[in-house]
This record gives structure tokens, C-alpha cells and sequence, in this order.
């Protein structure tokens, strides 16, 4: 008799961008927090990035599609956990109608080329950046469901300390990025 198999994890760790350079950071979208820490927020010129949910052909065998952000509930989803151990809320919205959806499912990772091996096994349902699943789109080896509650994001924005006085090395790496291209 087998052991009873819980919900399996991966996570692969990032040094915190503080402990690389602790005067500058970025992340994917504004983060408006950053305003409340006293950092200033600098947009970096990127393409939009739009999320997709995914999975296999095969999943949808055993599966219905889900028409809707509540459909997802009691399907099985793979599941994104960043080093905080804070899981991502997976985000929709559709005529200004805001969705934010608590994933369930067998397979918890922090990494979205990951996440898409899963999905192309079979395992569930993947919510990751259409760029990264384009060409398996095309190929029909993952169907997208959902696309007209999937938003865009717009792309990287930097976070520095709001002081005047900045490091030489810091000022001229800012002043690159906000001259116009």
C-alpha cells in the first residue's frame, strides 16, 4: 500500500535585489506601495506583457473549459508561489469587472517555464505570460482558455531611494534609462 501523496512544491530562490544593489529595484506592473516607502517609481520602456491560462489538450479530456474566473473552482491549477511563501492570486478582468481568484491544485512552483511543463503534461491548468506559450498555442499542444478576462500588464518599473543625493554610479544608470530612445 502506497503512502498518501500531498501537493507536491518546487521553489527555486533569487538573491533579493537589495542584497544585489539595496538602492534599486524592479518588478513587473507598478507597485504603489513603493510611494508609501518613500522610493520613486520610473516606468522602463517594455512591451506589454498578457497573461494566458493554459493546459493540454489531454487535460480538457478530463476536464470542462472554464468560461469564467469562478469556473476555476475545483479545477485543478498550478499554482505560483514567490520566495515569500506568499502564493499569487490569479488576476482577471473583463469590462472593468475585477476578478481575483485563489488557485487550487496538486502542483505548487515558482517558476513558469516549470509551470508550463507541467501544464503541457497534463497536470492542470497553467496562468503564465502568453509571450512564453505562443508557439505551443500555435502548435496545439496547450489550449488557452479564458482570454477575454486575461489582462495586459505593462512592463518593468524601477524602484530607487527618493533622495537627492543618489551614488554617481546609480544617477547615470537613471539618467540612461529615462532618455528617450
Amino acid at each position: 500500500m502506497s503512502a498518501p501523496v500531498g501537493p507536491l512544491v518546487s521553489q527555486r530562490e533569487f538573491m533579493p535585489t537589495n542584497r544585489l544593489c539595496p538602492r534599486l529595484s524592479w518588478r513587473r506592473g507598478a507597485w504603489v506601495w513603493g510611494l508609501l516607502l518613500g522610493l520613486l517609481v520610473l516606468p522602463v520602456p517594455a512591451r506589454v506583457e498578457v497573461s494566458a491560462v493554459v493546459a493540454s489538450p489531454e487535460y480538457f479530456q478530463r476536464h470542462p473549459a472554464p468560461r469564467t474566473p469562478q469556473d476555476l473552482r475545483g479545477l485543478p491549477c498550478i499554482r505560483f508561489r514567490f520566495s515569500s511563501g506568499l502564493y499569487y492570486r490569479w488576476e482577471f478582468e473583463r469590462d472593468g469587472e475585477e476578478v481575483l481568484v485563489e488557485a487550487e491544485g496538486p502542483l505548487t512552483l515558482n517558476d513558469q517555464g516549470l509551470m508550463v511543463d507541467a501544464a503541457l503534461a497534463g497536470v492542470g491548468l497553467a496562468y503564465v505570460f502568453e509571450a512564453q506559450v505562443k508557439q505551443l498555442l500555435a502548435e496545439g499542444r496547450l489550449v488557452r482558455v479564458l482570454e477575454d478576462w486575461c489582462p495586459a500588464y505593462a512592463g518593468f518599473f524601477l524602484y530607487y531611494p527618493s533622495r537627492r543625493q543618489l551614488p554617481t554610479a546609480l544617477r547615470a544608470f537613471l539618467d540612461f534609462v529615462k532618455a528617450p530612445a
